[in-house]
């Protein structure tokens, strides 16, 4: 008190004090005292601190005596409201009113059972709260309420004594009660936030310290402040067994009471959810029961999930601020993995989790950028990503497809939601639409789990190829194209989602082109992914079509953009070239050539119907086995099921690139990074667990391996029919000091002898690749072992009899093109390989 500014609040209080006086002349007395020791400590600089800290505990005595006998009630509310006035003028009362150490347990248990006098005016104002000192009305519950908000802000010791003494039960009884909740909910803030004491066991053992906290309590990654402090374990713990209510359903329930503080609200409702990180276990209440001895437990961890989904949903409507502090809220309960099953449990549930880190407004406006919008999405879109990967662990379970399928009525709504959002979002060129477009897509993908479901999807929402398609124009951002992009394959694996999205109006290859013409990053792995499917979904969409679809991949330049919703006039064909030349990426090139691929064999297919597919049967991957020697004519009619001889009216598609593209694979020395089809399970044996995983693993990547080069030996095998072609394959066999003929030569060389393979009958015969075209196995019912060559030997056979062939000379006069130096290189690497495959007949 040696300050200034200790002297004159000195004074000022002694002079507000001075003002009141009660009808008891006892009191009275003591009264006076007290206004003579602050005035005598005010004249006294060097030891009017020393007096008012010593004066405190009397000062306290006379309070809660004045509270108790003091008369008329107006006395008692004008000298709490002359403290709690004291507190907020004058910071030197807030220590001074509080206590000057942390008390121990046995001093807080004495206190709350008022063994002894109150220690500090903050203890007063905590009995006023808890009811063992009896508030006669509202006008000395609020001065009381003011006094514990300005002694612990910023307050730790005070905190401590306040919250050992039961004080943070005390102020949600109050909210319980909806008694001057305006109030309740920034002194409980006050009391909560910041406080460094952590949270403790049964046995008084501190939590240990998690990193996941810093995240939830907004700390920097540089704070220790990462263990669970015992104001939030209190907070979030709460429970009032008569009524069966948790301490978020009061805080949720006093909304309506919360005027202008919703945000604290919302920040007191985050605290409370950050137990959660330690383990929902820690929401399961006890109770007695009816017994003596007996313990009820009740969990009620799923209460608290709905009530933030419902209630909570509700209060993030209020601002920007609340739905911060919602959805971190959120977040901290569904990071424990037992919470999930509970929001699957409803449909509304989950339809709320989506739409949470999005403001109220993307479902009743158009999107207009504005200042509001860019001010909202900073502060979200964190909370946007986390609850989106939230969205694609919990759509992922078992449980999920087994509650909602495509008739669900979540289903229905994310559709009806989608078509909404896209109608409010003009061009992919304008700012993202404010609407969960990758949550709604990954929900109705993942519900997507059986050929039954895409068909049902596709008859009962008959336009979900146009919205889709749709999206995929509109939309640029990677983390919606990528789930939707992932949809729209799932639909496209079955004949009538490629129906729908190849007759819808339009051309869904014009999205996928626009995809490509929006050039993702080399270095960010989202917008590569996106870039990656786009060519798959491409390859899924062409498979099975007649070759009018070739036609849809351009658009006619007299058609105008907004036509199509296109921001580009842009081709699939162009973008994929283009594409190929800029992309570094491993995984799109050999995309691009598996595209090709597709595409050679659409041109070939045969026995096309009347719609323009292609014909298929049970056994559609199933042609008898042609033994290895020498036919009649050729080896083509290994390819017996393809036309190889039709016209080629899309010629122009492939360019002397192709070849390059389709073998691209086989430059790759350990394959593809993914695998491209499903290894088949191997049977478990009687071997250590390890050891057996490692064959497993092994064998997994070998075959994998063999597929995928099959595949590129097999299409490059169809690009050898296009006459125009067949200079650019010479071309990429002698590339990089003749890899790939080396590569050729060498599967010849080691295919001496075939592999054994174990069949049970025909009907369950599966062709190993997509070039199980060019690889066809004998196979007799009943099991019994029989040979197979390495499809990659088969397809290469066919190759080399193409491309030998085409040396023959030809009637035309002239004397016939001289073969260069690599050129004759290559032929002789072919014409040895024909000679170790018996094929010298073929050799001219």
């Amino acid at each position: 008190m040696a300050s200034a500014e200790g002297y004159e609040a000195c004074c000022r209080l002694a002079d507000d004090l001075e003002q009141h006086w009660s009808e008891d002349e006892d009191l009275n007395r003591t009264h006076a005292a007290i206004i003579s020791s602050l005035k005598s400590a005010s004249d006294h600089p060097k030891d009017g601190a020393q007096q008012i800290i010593a004066l405190t505990p009397t000062l306290a005595r006379h309070v809660e005596v004045i509270l108790q006998k003091g008369r008329p009630d107006g006395f008692q509310s004008a000298i709490l409201g002359t403290l709690a006035d004291a507190t907020r003028e004058a910071q030197i009362w807030r220590p001074v009113f509080g206590l000057s150490q942390r008390p121990d347990r046995a001093m807080n248990l004495k206190q709350m059972d008022r063994e002894t006098p109150p220690d500090s005016i903050l203890e007063v104002a905590r009995r006023i709260v808890a009811g063992t000192i009896r508030a006669t009305s509202s006008r000395q519950m609020r001065p009381a309420l003011r006094i514990i908000a300005n002694c612990c802000a910023d307050n730790n010791v005070n905190r401590s004594s306040f919250i050992g003494r039961d004080g943070i039960e005390a102020l949600l009884e109050l909210l319980r009660l909806r008694k001057d909740c305006d109030l309740v909910i920034p002194v409980l803030y006050n009391v909560c936030v910041d406080f460094d004491e952590p949270a403790t066991d049964v046995h008084g053992k501190p939590w240990d310290p998690l990193p996941q906290m810093q995240a939830a309590s907004g700390e920097s990654e540089t704070s220790s402040a990462t263990t669970l402090s015992m104001a939030e374990q209190r907070l979030g713990t709460y429970w009032f067994p008569y009524e069966n209510k948790t301490s978020f359903q009061i805080l949720l329930d006093a909304r309506e009471q919360a005027e202008d503080c919703a945000g604290t609200l919302a920040d007191l409702v985050e605290m409370a959810s950050r137990v959660a990180l330690y383990g929902t276990q820690n929401f399961v209440q006890e109770h007695d029961g009816n017994e003596p001895g007996d313990i009820i437990e009740v969990d009620t961890t799923a209460d608290i999930v709905h009530l933030l989904l419902s209630h909570g949903a509700d209060l993030a409507d209020e601002d920007i601020e609340c739905r911060v502090s919602t959805c971190q809220a959120v977040l901290n309960l569904l990071s424990q993995q037992d919470t999930h099953t509970t929001v699957i449990s409803s449909d509304n549930a989950v339809r709320k989790l989506i739409h949470l880190p999005y403001s109220p407004t993307h479902l009743q406006r158009p999107l207009e950028p504005d200042e509001d919008d860019e001010e909202e999405e900073t502060p979200l879109a964190p909370y946007r990503k986390e609850i989106l990967k939230l969205i694609y662990t919990i759509s992922a379970t078992e449980a999920y497809t087994e509650t909602f399928d495509v008739s669900s009525n979540l289903t229905k709504s994310c559709i009806l939601d989608l078509g909404r959002f896209l109608d409010h979002q003009p061009t992919s060129t304008t700012p993202p639409a404010s609407g969960p477009f990758a949550s709604i897509c990954v929900l109705l993908a993942n519900c997507i789990n059986t050929t039954d479901r895409a068909k049902n999807l596709l008859r009962d929402v008959p336009d979900i190829a146009i919205i889709l398609q749709t999206l995929l124009i509109k939309i640029s951002d990677p983390e919606i194209l990528l789930p939707a992009v992932d949809l729209a394959a799932r639909l496209a694996l079955y004949r009538e989602g490629q129906d729908a999205f190849c007759k819808s109006q339009g051309s869904i290859f014009l999205a996928i082109a626009q995809i490509l013409h929006n050039r993702a990053s080399e270095v960010d792995a989202t917008g590569l992914e996106v870039q990656r499917n786009a060519i798959a979904l491409a390859r899924l969409l062409v498979k099975g079509q007649s070759e009018d679809v070739f036609p849809k991949f351009s658009i006619d330049p007299a058609q105008a953009s907004h036509e199509t919703g296109l921001s580009t006039i842009t081709s699939l064909s162009s973008e994929v070239y283009s594409l190929w030349d800029r992309t570094t990426d491993v995984q799109t090139k050999i995309e691009i050539g598996r595209l090709f691929i597709e595409m050679l064999r659409t041109i070939h297919g045969a026995k096309r119907d009347p719609t323009g597919r292609n014909a298929t049967s049970p056994h559609e991957n199933k042609t008898e086995h042609v033994p290895t020697q020498p036919p009649a004519s050729s080896l083509t009619d290994e390819f017996n099921r393809l036309d190889i001889s039709s016209s080629i009216p899309s010629a122009g598609i492939f360019k002397d690139k192709v070849a390059e593209m389709i073998c691209y694979t086989l430059t790759q020395p350990q394959g593809p990074s993914q695998p491209q089809s499903q290894p088949h399970t191997l049977a478990s044996a009687p071997a250590p667990v390890q050891q057996h995983a490692n064959n497993t693993n092994t064998q997994a990547r070998a075959q994998a391996q063999t597929h995928a080069e099959a595949e590129a030996w097999f299409g490059l095998a169809l690009l050898s029919t296009i006459p125009h072609a067949r200079a650019s394959i010479r071309a990429t066999l002698a590339r990089d000091d003749f890899h790939i003929l080396n590569r050729l030569r060498q599967i010849v060389a080691s295919d001496a002898s075939p592999l054994p393979l174990m069949k049970e009958d025909e009907d369950n015969t599966k062709p190993a690749t997509p070039a199980d075209v060019g690889s066809q196995r004998q196979v007799q019912p009943r099991m019994r072992q029989t040979t197979t060559r390495d499809p990659r030997y088969e397809n290469i056979k066919v190759l080399v009899v193409k491309m030998l062939q085409t040396e023959q000379p030809l009637p035309a006069p002239g004397p016939p093109r001289r073969l260069d130096k690599e050129e004759e290189l290559v032929q002789e690497g072919l014409e040895a390989a024909a000679a170790e495959m018996g094929l010298d007949w073929v050799v001219v």
